[in-house]
């Protein structure tokens, strides 16, 4: 699955969705233009790393609602619980790269997820082994928290 670069330049204040807009549309024969007008549809600025933005294609190829990105979760009394990286409804989708592999971070992870599951969330997390060689097993397994 291709993974769009326009993602991280918009979230980088390099461009923006409009001007990407206008730059396809100026340029209809050049090579790529026909993939970026295709993905320009699914970009998210709120996205933080290429991961994320792969992941999230991942559910969209697979049919499943565009999630939400990087918003805010608080419980019933509005405190706040998390800001995970994707979520449909009350399924939380979070992509595990290397910064998460260290104890301190780790620990952090395992406790915001208790909080969020407590709360009443399914926490589904993923690697990028996962997002490479296992998409469809993501797919059915966010399809399955969701009752789909």
């Amino acid at each position: 699955m291709p993974s769009s670069p326009w993602t991280r330049w918009e979230y980088a204040r390099l461009i923006s969705r409009a001007g990407l807009q206008r730059f396809i549309e100026g340029h209809p024969g050049w090579r790529g233009v026909r993939w970026a007008s295709t993905y320009l549809g699914l970009a998210e600025n709120r996205a933080e790393s290429p991961m994320e933005t792969r992941l999230r294609l991942v559910l969209s190829d697979g049919g499943l609602p565009l999630p939400l990105v990087n918003e805010s979760v608080c419980d019933e009394h509005g405190r706040f619980l998390a800001r995970p990286d994707l979520r449909i409804d009350r399924v939380i989708i979070e992509f595990d790269g290397a910064v998460h592999r260290s104890a301190e971070r780790h620990r952090d992870d395992i406790r915001r997820q208790n909080l969020l599951v407590q709360a009443g969330y399914v926490v589904l997390r993923y690697t990028a082994a996962d997002v490479y060689q296992r998409p469809t097993t993501i797919v059915a397994e966010v399809r399955a928290a969701l009752g789909c």
